[in-house]
């Protein structure tokens, strides 16, 4: 239930920017996060060899 309340923001969200011409302003922002995500998972990278020693 609560997936579908997120998929209805997020799509809703989209529509009205498509709608008044800020779809550039979602690209940027999504673009932003999958960047920031990535970063996030890069430094879990570098920390994860000392979680692993005995």
């Amino acid at each position: 239930m609560l997936n579908v309340v997120w998929l209805v923001l997020l799509g809703s969200g989209i529509i009205v920017a498509g709608l008044t011409g800020n779809i550039e302003t979602v690209t940027e922002a999504a673009l932003g996060s999958a960047r920031g995500a990535v970063q996030v998972c890069i430094d879990l990278i570098g920390i994860m060899p000392y979680g692993w020693e005995s």
